[in-house]
């Protein structure tokens, strides 16, 4: 990576032109359409992370959702500077290719690419510059259905440089439907810019994003992991850790990762040698980093190819913890579900007040130090005010019937916790002695393991408590979960300790 020095002109006239075109644009407008603006900074790294041997003779890039064009004038600016300092050999022709469908940003668009083709030009450089007005998933997958982009005219690309639209995609949108017409299976608008991207990108180009780091983990994003790991060499992941430290302009509250993939020549096969990555976290300008081989990464015994972002060699540690022990969660005929009753759809089943025909209801805020509280007896007797809108009982009718659960010891884990809390994993045992009722009501915003639907054995749910509330499950858990939500599905794809171990509390 170059050093980021800020002593340019495109990048800084990209983003005030980007800004300016927005004045009249509300905030909440860009938002539904998943737009978060490139700060100078982060455009600038972006451009920094291709390789020095990924620049060649003839350069094509490609900036969907260009914007202003700021991440096409850091791609610039660093080539300039690379070739300044001699590191590498000046281009002899370059193609720029932006794409943007908001109208408001079209004209700046132009600008700055003009501007971009003279510093080329000045340089020696021959510069076209190709703007493509109009939506770029349906022009990409038109183009890739004529063949346009293998041709003389729209050329595959050596580089892509990419800050896609964050924002999922209907699976009943013409969107979701033409990607499936390619093959691509994704829910999100920025894991289908990166995958089109990679699509048309050259062997052995290379692609740099920004993104939610939503994509390290969880069934809906396996496809597009899939396709990253057979198709592309992960060079570069680097994760940011505050989520405010980006796209702080735009008031978003986001846990984002850059990463540079080179694609392959080939697909992956199975006895293909093994890349290194480059793992990073923190400032730009002094990131901690460390290189790990890629089964450090992904681990080769998980299906759901997980990728991890551990830069510690703790790190390491707490995944193979977790990763060695000899149990799934079918072995041990457990279960894991999300709390069935959904406050708001029930409104008329819940009570303030606990009597003698209904049953406790179990909210997030009573799984403290380990074990789950009982409700108040009255709402108004909740510790805060906030609390005090919680119902505390859930009666049993036709229609709450089949969401009562059976009286029994469960575990319970918080679906979300605050990014300040010390786990992100929160278990605690619910005990029948605490709940002598035949019945409980488990809110939607909890997750709780049970037998089949049953109760677990006391030594059972206590040993399985004690392994979520470790610090190595903790720790394992936040390398490819970048958000304060706890799935169901994520506690399912865990590995746990045999029935012995948890009953004899020896993990």
């Amino acid at each position: 990576m170059i050093s980021l020095s800020t002593d340019h002109d495109l990048v800084s006239l990209a983003d005030q032109s980007g800004w300016a075109a927005c004045e009249n644009l509300e905030r909440s407008d860009r938002a539904h359409q998943g737009q978060f603006f490139s700060p100078v900074e982060t455009a600038r790294y972006l451009a920094s992370c291709f390789t020095d041997a990924s620049f060649s003779d003839e350069i094509v890039l490609h900036d969907p959702g260009a914007g202003s064009g700021i991440l096409t004038a850091a791609f610039v600016e660093s080539l300039l500077e690379r070739v300044r300092s001699q590191r590498i050999a000046a281009a002899r022709r370059i193609t720029l290719i932006a794409c943007e469908r908001d109208s408001h940003f079209i004209p700046a668009l132009h600008d700055v690419l003009h501007r971009c083709k003279l510093a080329l030009e000045h340089e020696g450089i021959d510069a076209q510059i190709i703007v493509k007005e109009g939506d770029w998933i349906e022009n990409s997958i038109e183009s890739l259905d004529n063949g346009l982009f293998s041709s003389a005219a729209i050329p595959l690309a050596t580089h892509a440089i990419l800050n896609p639209p964050y924002k999922k995609l209907s699976s009943s949108s013409k969107q979701r439907r033409l990607l499936s017409r390619i093959g691509i299976e994704t829910s999100n608008l920025y894991s289908a810019f990166v995958w089109l991207s990679l699509l048309q990108l050259k062997p052995r180009g290379e692609l740099s994003a920004i993104t939610p780091r939503s994509f390290c983990n969880g069934p809906y994003f396996k496809p597009f992991r899939q396709a990253l790991l057979e198709g592309t060499h992960i060079r570069l992941l680097h994760q940011i850790e505050a989520r405010d430290d980006v796209f702080q302009r735009d008031k978003v509250l986001q846990e984002n990762i850059i990463y540079l993939l080179e694609k392959k020549q080939r697909p992956r096969r199975k006895n293909d040698s093994e890349n290194e990555v480059l793992l990073a976290c923190g400032d730009f300008l002094n990131p901690k980093t460390r290189r790990l081989p890629l089964s450090d990464v992904v681990y080769s015994k998980d299906p759901e190819l997980f990728i991890h972002l551990a830069t510690e060699k703790d790190g390491k540690i707490a995944r193979d913890y977790v990763m060695n022990q000899q149990a799934t969660l079918s072995e041990l005929e457990l279960k894991v579900s999300t709390g069935p009753v959904v406050d708001f759809r029930l409104r008329q089943d819940l009570t303030r007040s606990q009597k003698s025909e209904t049953f406790p209801l179990i909210y997030p805020h009573l799984l403290r130090s380990g074990k789950v509280q009982r409700p108040p007896e009255h709402s108004d007797d909740a510790e805060n005010a906030r609390q005090i809108k919680k119902a505390v009982g859930i009666l049993e009718t036709e229609r709450t019937g089949k969401f009562l659960i059976k009286r029994g010891f469960y575990v319970l884990t918080k679906r979300f916790t605050s990014k300040e809390e010390k786990r992100r994993i929160v278990a605690c045992v619910l005990d029948p002695k605490d709940f002598p009722e035949e019945k409980i009501g488990i809110e939607n915003h909890i997750n709780y393991f049970h037998a089949n639907g049953k109760g677990l054995t006391k030594k059972m749910a206590q040993g399985l408590a004690d392994y979520l509330n470790s610090p190595e499950v903790d720790q394992y858990f936040r390398q490819f979960n970048g958000h304060t939500q706890v799935n169901a599905t994520d506690l399912r794809n865990l590995r746990y300790p045999t029935k012995e171990q948890l009953k004899q509390k020896k993990f």
